[in-house]
């Protein structure tokens, strides 16, 4: 099955784990290619939209998936009726860092693993986790098709983070790529336009901001001359 970049990415972090639960699973590419790796066990699909939900379950029948190993729930974030444990990983991709938020903070199921895929405000959703005992494991930018987008994967657990690592992420300075590089080049370049734009009366924030994008490719270029 075709994917793209960024749904690529998140599979890529799923580690043969027995049950996994989708949040706001949409098309239901994800789970399909889960199932089709053979990744997972069993699935809770679930989406806001009945809508959405309809096509991830459409998507698992015309892939001969057996019914049995899957539930399609339609429900606002992790709110499921049923009483339900055993999840080992949870995905919430393909929506604001702030929505995040919300299903994370009224989340009742216990659950160890999470991968998240914020749409935007990934610096709030990192100090959300930092402070509400989610340890990140990995956290890196990817672009797809002219677009960026941040993949985290946190357990449950304490860690100390820079404020570059707020900002920018912990894995793109363990492990420099291409994508990052060109993210930083992106930020710059839209922040110097905003500045243009504002008077001078509210630049400050903007101005602290490409401070931190020229302190972080600093350490990129220390980091790629040490190696």
């Amino acid at each position: 099955m075709k994917l793209s970049k960024r749904l690529n990415a998140i599979c890529n972090l799923v580690n043969n784990q027995n049950v996994i639960a989708d949040v706001g699973s949409d098309h239901g590419k994800v789970v399909a290619k889960l199932f089709l790796d053979n990744k997972i066990n069993f699935a809770y699909v679930s989406d806001i939209s009945a809508l959405s939900v309809k096509k991830a379950e459409d998507l698992l029948v015309s892939l001969n998936i057996d019914k049995d190993r899957y539930k399609i729930i339609v429900c606002d974030g992790l709110k499921y009726n049923d009483d339900i444990s055993g999840i080992d990983l949870v995905i919430i991709a393909g929506m604001g860092g702030y929505e995040i938020i919300k299903i994370l903070s009224e989340n009742k199921i216990i659950v160890k693993n999470f991968i998240l895929a914020p749409n935007n405000n990934e610096f709030k959703l990192r100090k959300y986790l930092n402070k509400n005992n989610y340890k990140i494991l990995c956290d890196f930018v990817v672009k797809d098709e002219n677009k960026f987008y941040n993949i985290i994967k946190v357990e449950n657990g304490k860690q100390k983070l820079s404020k570059l690592n707020f900002y920018f992420g912990k894995t793109n300075f363990e492990n420099i790529t291409q994508d990052f590089k060109d993210f930083l080049q992106y930020e710059e370049t839209k922040t110097k336009n905003i500045i243009v734009k504002l008077p001078k009366s509210k630049i400050h924030k903007c101005k602290r901001y490409l401070k931190l994008i020229k302190k972080t490719n600093k350490k990129v270029e220390r980091i790629e001359n040490d190696r």
